[in-house]
């Protein structure tokens, strides 16, 4: 990873190669990459808004791939770290969420002041948001704590590991030889 670039960044530039290819193939609707970035462009403009920033941990609790990528892009422009919400992170006294995003699918959790991440986040609602310039919003260095893992272990309680943007960027070019760009699909 180049210095001043994440994986935002990164992504963006795959964007401008290939901005009508699908990011997101599901079975009532397709994602292009442009689209996933315009939506990502709401993300960070709505999570700048509450603060989130370096210092800041993001707990999402969603099964939406399309806001679990947006947000994960979101807090990469931000400088923030992120974290799936269970709960073992609601218990741990390791991880401390400063912020807490849900989509509509879940429902609110007792004792949580989670914000909805509702319609308004779509750049169909919020089209001044959609490509506004990021460049200055506090990004982090590569090789800070980015994204927070949750993990079981041989103790039998939970334990988490935190991967930097740079080790999740190094990992995927690793990776890359075994796809062929363009024609590899992955299911999740």
């Amino acid at each position: 990873m180049t210095p001043g670039t994440n994986l935002a960044h990164a992504f963006g530039q795959r964007v401008d190669e290939h901005p009508e290819m699908p990011a997101i193939i599901a079975r009532d609707m397709t994602i292009s990459y442009g689209k996933l970035r315009a939506i990502s462009d709401v993300f960070t403009w709505r999570m700048h808004a509450l603060g989130i920033g370096p210092g800041a941990t993001v707990a999402i609790d969603t099964s939406d791939v399309i806001v679990a990528l947006s947000a994960m892009f979101a807090s990469a422009r931000l400088g923030g770290r992120f974290v799936g919400l269970n709960q073992d992170i609601l218990q741990s006294e390791v991880v401390n969420p400063t912020h807490f995003l849900r989509s509509p699918d879940r429902p609110p959790r007792d004792g949580i002041d989670a914000i909805e991440v509702d319609r308004t986040w779509s750049p169909k609602f919020a089209p001044e948001l959609a490509g506004k310039s990021v460049h200055d919003l506090g990004f982090a260095d590569s090789e800070q704590p980015w994204w927070i893992l949750h993990t079981s272990g041989t103790t039998g309680g939970p334990k988490f590991m935190e991967l930097s943007q740079g080790a999740v960027h190094d990992r995927s070019i690793a990776a890359r030889v075994d796809f062929t760009p363009n024609k590899t699909r992955f299911c999740s």
